[in-house]
């Protein structure tokens, strides 16, 4: 849904930016897997999948308040893929 969401959303930027944003998003991701995989992997091995499937749950659901935030205030566009909806401010 993130990359979906991006990469509409990409699609009307220029280049230049368009370049940073993805950059940036991929620079986010690694350092996301390098810090969370071991602990993650930690967890499933002290305890169990099921408990780090739930840690990882728990660690992600923050996401859904900024998206909430997003949409209630109208900067992220709730439309399908192919129609993308641009706000203009």
């Amino acid at each position: 849904m993130v990359a979906d969401t991006f990469s509409r959303r990409l699609s009307v930027m220029i280049s230049r930016v368009r370049a940073t944003v993805l950059s940036m998003m991929s620079q986010s991701d690694a350092f996301g897997q390098i810090a969370g995989g071991p602990a993650i992997g930690a967890v499933e091995t002290i305890f169990s999948l099921r408990a780090a499937m739930a840690v990882t749950g728990a660690l992600l659901s923050p996401i859904t308040l900024i998206y909430a935030r997003a949409i209630r205030r109208g900067t992220l566009s709730t439309a399908p893929a192919g129609k993308e909806v641009i706000v203009t401010e």
